[in-house]
């Protein structure tokens, strides 16, 4: 499948982010800057998280994640939105991910991991078998509720992993060059038509508004 067309099917529910004026002010300013300075991952984080973001959205007959300023974005989402215990989970679960990359690859610093194995581990874990998710998924609900339950380092880089993707994923439908270019957008709206065919008014495109 085309990304052109995946993206009709991405919801603004991914990774339980909702759009509103502030995310948007802060996607554009991301996508505006030149530089970028991390503010909440490390630079070596921030490297990784650049790799990972170009493997769940690279470039195709559109622009990567990586273009379109997707990791400086996630990097001022968890820096201005998360909380603290939100933070303090990501800074654990990406611990997770770093190491069991690591450790597949035989590599001592993240700094060294290229793309190739960060996507071994992006297909170990986003497609592994539904039984190894639900395992995963349980283990988490289970140290949700409770701080002091096991939780296995698979089951958190398996956390991390699946946040990047839907973030990202949403924020790349947000960003202003795929809600003008790729999906349906209207700035000035007409009437409201109710019980239309989608195909018909838009050419199947989703609304960017």
């Amino acid at each position: 499948m085309k990304r052109r067309d995946a993206l009709k099917n991405i919801g603004f529910s991914l990774g339980t982010m909702v759009l509103t004026p502030s995310l948007v002010s802060l996607l554009q300013s991301c996508t505006a800057s030149i530089s970028w300075t991390p503010r909440f991952f490390s630079p070596a984080q921030a490297g990784l998280l650049e790799k990972t973001i170009d493997l769940i959205l690279p470039k195709t007959e559109l622009p990567g994640g990586k273009a379109l300023h997707i990791p400086q974005f996630l990097d001022g989402y968890v820096s201005a939105v998360m909380n603290t215990t939100e933070q303090d989970f990501l800074r654990k679960s990406l611990a997770a991910f770093e190491k069991i990359t690591l450790q597949a690859s035989r590599k001592e610093n993240i700094e060294a991991l290229d793309l190739d194995d960060i996507d071994r581990q992006l297909f170990s874990l986003l497609k592994a078998d539904s039984p190894s998710k639900a395992a995963w998924e349980r283990e988490l609900q289970d140290y949700d509720a409770d701080k002091d339950a096991p939780v296995s380092e698979t089951a958190l880089a398996y956390a991390f992993i699946s946040q990047c993707r839907d973030r990202a994923a949403t924020a790349y439908r947000m960003s202003e060059y795929i809600g003008e270019q790729v999906l349906a957008y209207d700035p000035i709206p007409g009437m409201q038509k109710g019980c239309v065919d989608l195909q018909t008014t838009t050419g199947g495109k989703a609304w960017s508004l």
